[in-house]
C-alpha cells in the first residue's frame, strides 16, 4: 500500500474509533452511576460522566493508532474500506478486553470458571459484531447510500444523551430505605479518630496532653470512659469489631490486608433494615470499601480525588493509580492514600443536611493522627523534620533525640487539629438542629507508640499506649451527664450501647455489653479482653496475643495484662495498677495467673493463621506505601 493510502486508512481508523470510545465511556459512566455509593450534585455527576467519556477516548485513540498501523501495514490486496472495518473491529476487541477481561479474570480466580471464560470470550463477540456492522456501513457509504448524520456524529450524540442520563441517575438514585414510622426519630453520629492516643486528650488529665477542648466538652456533656480498650491496634480489624460487635478472631479480619465477609451482620445493616439512612465518610485507604466495612451503608464515600469526586471509579484512572503505586512514588501524591478531615467533614455535613427529617446513622472517620505527622495552620511547625520523607527509609533512618522530640510535637499538633475538626462536626450538628436527637460517640481505633518500649511512631505491639483509647459518648436525655465509667470498656461494647439507646435489640451474634448497665450501676465488672496484634511494623513478622482485665466500677480489684509470643514461646505479665508503664514483668512470681491466662489465650487463638500480605498486588502496594509491608 502506498504511503498516502496507508496514512488515509490509519487516520480513518482513529477517526471512526472516536465513536466507539465515546460510547464505551458513556456505558462506563452508566455502570458507575448504577453502582457507586457516592452522593453528588448534578454538576459533580455531569463532570464525572464527562470524565468517563474522555477516558473512553483516552483508551480508544491509542488502540486505534496501533490498529491503524496493523491494518495499514498488513500485506495483501484488501481494499481500504475493508482495512478500516478490520481496524475498527480490532479497536472494539481492545476496548472489550480493557473493560471486561479483569472481570473475567476475577471470576476465574473465584472459581467461577464458566462465568470467567464467558467474560474473556465476550470481547471477541463484540469485536465480531462491530466488524460486520462496520463493513456494512462503510460499504453503504462507498456506494453513496450512507446515512446522515455519520457514524461519529451519531455516536457522539447518543453518548452525550447517555452521559446526561448517567448524571441524572447518579444524582437521583435513591440511597435510603423507607423511614420507620413516627417522625424523624433518634440518630447516631459515630466519629472514629485514627491512631489517637488516650493520653493526648486533656479530658483524661494526663500531664503534657495537648488541649482538646471539643472532646473535653463532649465528655462533660455526656460520659467519659476512662479505661476504653481496643482488641487490636490495627485500623481495619478494630473497625470491623466496632461494626460487628465481634472480636477479630471471630470476624476474621486480623490485619489491614483482610476483608470482612458478607456473612457477618454489621451495625449499619441492622439500622438500614430498620429504616435508618446510613452514610460513611472515611479518610484513608485502610478503611475503604475493599475492606468490606461498607456493608449496610447506602452512601460510602471513600473517593479522595480532590477536584473530581468519583474519579477513582473510572477504570483508566484506577489503572493509572495502580501503575503509580507499582512504579512511582505514591507518597508524592498523598490524596491517593488519605483525605483531609476538612474534606471529609464537608461531605458528611452535606449528607446530614439532606436528612434532617429522618433518622440516620452517620460514620465519620478522621485520619490525621496517623503517620506521617505534618504541621497544620496554628499548630507547631515541622522544625525542618519531614516525616513523609522519613517513612520510606524508616528501617535504616537514624532517629536523633531532636527528630524524635519534633515528631512527638507534630503528633500532638495532629491530635489538637483533629479535635478542632471534631468541633466543626459538632457545630454542624447544632446548626442543622440535630443535636437534640442525635447520639454522638467519639473514639479511636487504637493509639500510637512514640518511643515507648523502643517502638518509634508506629502502633504494633500490645502495650498500653496502643491498646487504650479515648472514648466519650453524648446522648440527649442521658441522665449521667458528666459521669465517668472506670471499668474496662471494649470497642465491641459500642454497638450494643448505640442500639440500646435507639431502642433496638443488640447484635446477634455479638459480644458487646450495653454500657448503660455501668451508668445505672446494674453491673460493676466487665469481661476480660483477648488482645491480638503485630510483633513488628510489617504484617509478615508474626503476631502477638494477650489478655487484659480491668478493675471494678468503684476502682477496686486488680488489673493485669498477659502477653504471649507463640513463636518465641515467651510470656509477660504486668500489674497495671502498680505498674501502668509495663516495665516490671511479674510472670515468674505469678505462675498460676500465667498458666490460666495462657490456657485462655491458646483456646481462643488455636488454629488462627498468622497475618500476612494480601494476594492483590495493588493492595500490597498500597499497604506498603502506608508502612504495613516492606
Amino acid at each position: 500500500m502506498s504511503a498516502p493510502r496507508f496514512l488515509a486508512v490509519s487516520w480513518a481508523v482513529v477517526r471512526l474509533s472516536t465513536g466507539l470510545g465515546l460510547l464505551v465511556g458513556a456505558l462506563e459512566g452508566a455502570f458507575i452511576a448504577g453502582t457507586a455509593r457516592l452522593e453528588t450534585t448534578f454538576a459533580e455527576a455531569a463532570l464525572l460522566s464527562g470524565a468517563a467519556l474522555a477516558a473512553g477516548l483516552g483508551v480508544a485513540w491509542p488502540l486505534a493508532g496501533v490498529a491503524g498501523l496493523v491494518v495499514g501495514l498488513w500485506p495483501g490486496r484488501a481494499l481500504p474500506l475493508s482495512r478500516q472495518a478490520t481496524g475498527l473491529g480490532l479497536v472494539a476487541l481492545g476496548l472489550g478486553l480493557w473493560y471486561l477481561a479483569p472481570l473475567g479474570i476475577r471470576m476465574l480466580g473465584a472459581g467461577r470458571i464458566a462465568a470467567g471464560l464467558a467474560g474473556l470470550a465476550l470481547p471477541f463477540g463484540i469485536a465480531g459484531v462491530v466488524l460486520l456492522n462496520a463493513r456494512h456501513w462503510l460499504r453503504r457509504a462507498e456506494v453513496g447510500l450512507g446515512v446522515r448524520p455519520g457514524w461519529v456524529s451519531l455516536a457522539a450524540g447518543v453518548s452525550l444523551l447517555i452521559a446526561l442520563g448517567d448524571a441524572a441517575l447518579l444524582t437521583g438514585r435513591p440511597r435510603d430505605p423507607a423511614p420507620p414510622p413516627g417522625g424523624p426519630g433518634r440518630s447516631v453520629l459515630l466519629v472514629t479518630l485514627d491512631t489517637a492516643r488516650r493520653d493526648h486528650f486533656s479530658a483524661y488529665g494526663d500531664p503534657g496532653a495537648p488541649p482538646t477542648p471539643r472532646f473535653d466538652a463532649l465528655a462533660r456533656e455526656g460520659v467519659l470512659f476512662t479505661d476504653a480498650v481496643t482488641p487490636t491496634p490495627e485500623t481495619a480489624p478494630a473497625h470491623a469489631s466496632l461494626f460487628t460487635s465481634l472480636h477479630p478472631v471471630r470476624h476474621g479480619v486480623l490485619s489491614n490486608a483482610d476483608v470482612l465477609s458478607p456473612g457477618f451482620l454489621t451495625l449499619a445493616e441492622r439500622l438500614r433494615v430498620a429504616g435508618w439512612a446510613t452514610g460513611a465518610f472515611v479518610s484513608s485507604f485502610a478503611v475503604d470499601s475493599r475492606t468490606g466495612l461498607d456493608q449496610g451503608f447506602g452512601v460510602y464515600d471513600d473517593d479522595f480525588w480532590p477536584t473530581l469526586h468519583g474519579a477513582t471509579e473510572i477504570r483508566l484512572v484506577e489503572v493509572g493509580i495502580r501503575a503509580l503505586f507499582r512504579f512511582g512514588d505514591p507518597l508524592a501524591v498523598p490524596f491517593l492514600l488519605e483525605r483531609s478531615a476538612r474534606d471529609t467533614h464537608a461531605r458528611a455535613a452535606r449528607w446530614m443536611a439532606a436528612r434532617t427529617d429522618r433518622p440516620f446513622f452517620c460514620w465519620v472517620h478522621y485520619f490525621e493522627p496517623h503517620a506521617p505527622y505534618e504541621p497544620h495552620p496554628g499548630g507547631p511547625d515541622s522544625g525542618g523534620v519531614d516525616h513523609r520523607a522519613i517513612l520510606p527509609r524508616e528501617a535504616s533512618f537514624a532517629y536523633t533525640p531532636e527528630v524524635e522530640a519534633r515528631l512527638r510535637t507534630l503528633y500532638r499538633g495532629e491530635v489538637a487539629w483533629t479535635d478542632a475538626r471534631l468541633g466543626d462536626l459538632l457545630d454542624t450538628l447544632d446548626a442543622l438542629g440535630l443535636a437534640d436527637r442525635t447520639l454522638v460517640a467519639v473514639l479511636a481505633d487504637h493509639g500510637e507508640m512514640l518511643g515507648e518500649h523502643g517502638i518509634r511512631f508506629r502502633h504494633h505491639g500490645l502495650w498500653e499506649e496502643v491498646v487504650r483509647i479515648p472514648l466519650a459518648l453524648r446522648a440527649p436525655g442521658l441522665e449521667a451527664m458528666g459521669s465517668t465509667v472506670a471499668v474496662q470498656t471494649r470497642i465491641m461494647d459500642v454497638p450494643a450501647t448505640l442500639l440500646a439507646w435507639l431502642g433496638r435489640p443488640p447484635m446477634d451474634p455479638g459480644e458487646g455489653v450495653d454500657l448503660g448497665v455501668f451508668l445505672r450501676k446494674e453491673r460493676t465488672t466487665a469481661p476480660a479482653l483477648l488482645l491480638a496484634g503485630r510483633k513488628a511494623a510489617t504484617l509478615d513478622r508474626g503476631s502477638l496475643y494477650g489478655l487484659r482485665t480491668g478493675r471494678t466500677a468503684d476502682g477496686r480489684g486488680s488489673a493485669v495484662k498477659y502477653l504471649l509470643d507463640r513463636d518465641l514461646d515467651t510470656e509477660l505479665l504486668f500489674d497495671l495498677v502498680q505498674d501502668p508503664k509495663e516495665v516490671q514483668d511479674i510472670s515468674a512470681s505469678q505462675p498460676a495467673a500465667v498458666a490460666t491466662s495462657r490456657r485462655f489465650v491458646m483456646e481462643e487463638v488455636s488454629g488462627l493463621r498468622a497475618g500476612g500480605p494480601p494476594e492483590d498486588p495493588f493492595v500490597r502496594d498500597v499497604l506498603q506505601a502506608l508502612g504495613y509491608l516492606r
